[in-house]
């Protein structure tokens, strides 16, 4: 997770600018900032880690559907972010 955090991270200053090079410097552009995808990444962890509700209940089917709504229904209790 650390390393999807700091990849995004540095991706973002080059993100949409047409960058093809392979090297990074410097590793962290002052335009550097975490994304949506961080926030993404950072929220389902926390979800994992936080609400036994993202276990299928039994009997249910552990779909992608499932998981998005559990998802979903935990996002809207207002869990603190990255931000907060």
């Amino acid at each position: 997770m650390l390393g999807t955090i700091i990849g995004d991270i540095i991706g973002s200053a080059y993100e949409f600018s047409g960058y093809k090079n392979k090297t990074f410097t410097p590793f962290f552009p002052t335009k550097s900032r975490p994304t949506n995808d961080t926030i993404c990444t950072v929220g389902i962890a926390q979800a994992l880690l936080d609400d036994a509700a993202l276990q299928p209940p039994r009997g249910q089917p552990d779909d992608i559907k499932a998981v998005v709504t559990r998802f979903d229904k935990h996002q809207r209790k207002k869990p603190p972010t990255i931000s907060s």
